[in-house]
């Protein structure tokens, strides 16, 4: 089995190794000109990062190694992997017209097999089970490289393993301390330990600043560091945090991300809502979720009504309420038309506009200004500047907080800051463990 396991921790250049290792392997031994090297992650994010480092990487590679070969290079997520290889066999499954994912499994559309999402590595796993179909991928796929691998577990897994079955060379990159579940599912770090070379990264590339480094080394640990780290600043009042980073984001050049291990906090609403007053016209953008934004845009638009309503080619045509709304609405227009309908239920009109939405949080540009967005969101990105919230609403064990505080402030290459919602007598046990082992109580 001809597998890699790159481990290490934050900032320790996984991505980096990993496209090296794969393009090294793509590009040795016999391969078919139209074989295809297929670099994947499970979240958009990563795979936008991934894809930016694999431009810089190929750009630098091809300046000291003329002429040599290189296999076409897609870049994608699992999901949309595992939904091409359904796309491409469906009739092994059963399967007679093309595959929509949905997020509502009791839709139907006529003309489409409506299959909801989180089936679609589940049926790409069972098309891979047959022999064919192995074999016809091995043919036309050079590797599989994944990044992120951690949070790879359930039917994602059992596809990745799958694919590595069919005899397709993989590099895979995790750090299991980046897992951010309650209980951490390491079955397939484990898996791959067990099956594949393992290579190991221990020095940070990300920065160089003591502080950070100390901080990182500490909470990953366990252990209470006797360097300087970041000391936590305790503050009760969201205007509190807002004045001193209002002051430290004007003096400061480079990009900024706040973040927190949750953003439905009132106390991380009100520091958002007076930072984007007080720093105007610098932009203060939230991150929302795709449920978040789909609510903000159809919310307040009478069409997406009643799911159940009927709407009439000629009212979704005529429709001129927000414009993401009426593009799915066009869209559904086009396909009532190819297919003879006279009309369609709101959900379908629902499902095409998240499933704009999807396709536009993917393919979007980065956003210029100040990024807020949850520990989660931010995982597998870089920022300049770091500042972060923690609020009272994060109730959960010393391991769990300890993992989030350590992804939140490893998304830094230059500083961090800490800033602790009320006083250090009023927070709970397992947080202020979590402290002490950045700096000792008598300096806070």
């Amino acid at each position: 089995m001809n597998l890699k396991l790159i481990e290490g921790p934050a900032g320790s250049g996984k991505t980096h190794t990993l496209l090296m290792h794969a393009l090294q392997t793509g590009s040795e031994g016999p391969r078919n000109a139209y074989q295809i090297a297929v670099f994947a992650s499970k979240m958009h994010g990563a795979r936008r990062r991934l894809r930016e480092r694999l431009i810089r990487e190929t750009r630098a590679e091809r300046s000291t190694s003329v002429g040599r070969k290189r296999p076409y290079i897609q870049v994608t997520t699992l999901d949309a992997l595992a939904l091409h290889i359904v796309q491409r066999f469906r009739r092994l499954l059963g399967l007679t017209k093309p595959v929509l994912p949905v997020s509502d499994p009791n839709l139907r559309i006529p003309g489409f097999e409506c299959i909801a999402l989180d089936n679609i590595p589940t049926l790409a796993t069972e098309c891979l089970n047959h022999r064919n179909v192995a074999a016809a991928l091995a043919r036309s796929t050079a590797l599989l490289a994944v990044d992120e691998f951690q949070d790879c577990h359930g039917p994602l897994l059992e596809f990745v393993q799958a694919i590595v079955r069919a005899g397709i060379p993989a590099v895979l990159a995790a750090d299991e301390f980046q897992v951010l579940e309650p209980r951490p599912d390491m079955s397939g770090i484990a898996w791959a330990r067990a099956e594949g070379e393992v290579i190991r990264l221990d020095t940070c590339r990300r920065t160089a600043k003591p502080r950070l480094l100390n901080a990182a080394s500490a909470l990953r640990s366990g252990i209470p560091s006797v360097r300087s780290t970041i000391t936590p600043k305790f503050m009760p009042a969201p205007a509190q945090v807002a004045s001193y980073l209002t002051k430290v984001i004007r003096s400061m050049n480079g990009r900024w991300l706040i973040v927190s291990p949750t953003l439905e906090s009132s106390f991380v609403h009100d520091v958002v809502q007076m930072l984007g007053r007080e720093l105007h016209p610098l932009k203060v953008s939230r991150a929302l979720t795709e449920d978040q934004e789909f609510q903000s845009v159809a919310g307040n638009d009478p069409l997406c009504g009643d799911p159940q309503r009927r709407v009439s080619l000629q009212d979704l045509r005529s429709h001129s309420g927000d414009p993401l709304v009426h593009e799915a609405c066009l869209r559904i227009a086009r396909r009532l038309t190819l297919s003879g309908r006279a009309e369609c239920a709101v959900a379908e009109v629902q499902e095409e506009v998240k499933r704009l939405i999807h396709l536009r949080r993917a393919f979007a540009p980065s956003i210029r200004g100040v990024q807020v967005m949850t520990v989660h969101s931010a995982k597998n990105q870089e920022w300049d500047h770091v500042a972060v919230i923690w609020p009272y609403q994060v109730a959960s064990n010393t391991e769990l907080q300890r993992r989030l505080l350590y992804n939140a402030i490893t998304r830094a290459s230059q500083s961090c800051y800490l800033f602790v919602q009320g006083e250090s007598t009023k927070r709970d046990p397992a947080f202020l463990d979590v402290l002490r082992l950045l700096t000792p109580q008598e300096q806070w």
